[in-house]
Formats: C-alpha cells, sequence, structure tokens
C-alpha cells in the first residue's frame, strides 16, 4: 500500500531541510531533500543516473531536523558522490583481515590434533600410531597455556 507524498518541485538553498538521503532508489542514483511545506514533509529528487555507474559509492543519510539548510546538504551529497574515501578503506580492511581465515585453520589443526591425524600432503591424512585422545588433548592444552 503506497501512501501520498507531497513532491516540492523546487527548493532554495536556503530553506530549512528536514533530512538528506543520497544512494540508490528504484535502480537509479538519487539525491532526496526532504523538506517541510505546509506542516507535511515534501520530496525534491535530483536524479544522477544508473546506480551502476555510482556502485562504489555507499548510500549516505543525515538527518538535519531543520537545523541545515537545503544549500549545505546538497554540498555534503556532491561531496560524497565523488569521494571514494569509504569505497577504499572497506577495501583495505577486506584486504588486510585475515582473522575469519586464521580461526578456521587453528580450528582445523586443533581438530587434527585431537583426533590424532597428521596431514602429509594436500590430500592425505594419516593417523599416528597408538597416542591416545586424552593425551593428545592434555598436551595440546598444556601448550595452549604456555602460549599465554
Amino acid at each position: 500500500m503506497s501512501e501520498l507524498k507531497l513532491v516540492a518541485h523546487r527548493v532554495h538553498p536556503d530553506e530549512p531541510a528536514w533530512d538528506m538521503f543520497c544512494g540508490p532508489i528504484g535502480g537509479r542514483f538519487v539525491t532526496r531533500v526532504r523538506v517541510v511545506r505546509a506542516d507535511t514533509l515534501a520530496e525534491h529528487d535530483i536524479d544522477h543516473g544508473p546506480e551502476e555507474a555510482f556502485a562504489r559509492i555507499p548510500p549516505l543519510y543525515m538527518p538535519s531536523m531543520l537545523e541545515e539548510n537545503v544549500g549545505t546538504l546538497l554540498e555534503y551529497g556532491e561531496r560524497h558522490r565523488h569521494d571514494l574515501r569509504w569505497w577504499n578503506r572497506a577495501q583495505e580492511m577486506k584486504a588486510e583481515s585475515t582473522l575469519i581465515a586464521d580461526a578456521i585453520r587453528q580450528e582445523e589443526a586443533r581438530l587434527l590434533q585431537l583426533q590424532n591425524r597428521s596431514v602429509s600432503g594436500p590430500y592425505q591424512r594419516s593417523e599416528r600410531g597408538a597416542y591416545s585422545r586424552t593425551a593428545a588433548r592434555r598436551r595440546f592444552q598444556d601448550r595452549r597455556r604456555e602460549a599465554r
């Protein structure tokens, strides 16, 4: 069920703004500014083109509650559309992060040690000699305590 929306065809840069959203809406990259008109929120949309052209730009929402004017919010939105800082930061963090891979590797090594198995090659796991699981677990826990 859709609701009725008031559309502002023109907004003045000095007019107080309620909020601004800069991001994809319906397959298009849009800057949407909402202003108060006749005691209700009116939306003014600026279409910047297809969403694919702005794939690296994350969405931006800035609430203003009538403290900032339309011109200031549009300036922030324009600066955000041309700034790849947050996309670059996300890519750097993905490249630096080895947390999940390290945790998986440690868990595999722990399970193999507790099951008395050794890895000899990429597809070969052979069972160790007569070595009990309780002794293997105890030895593993002792090494872990010493490492702390």
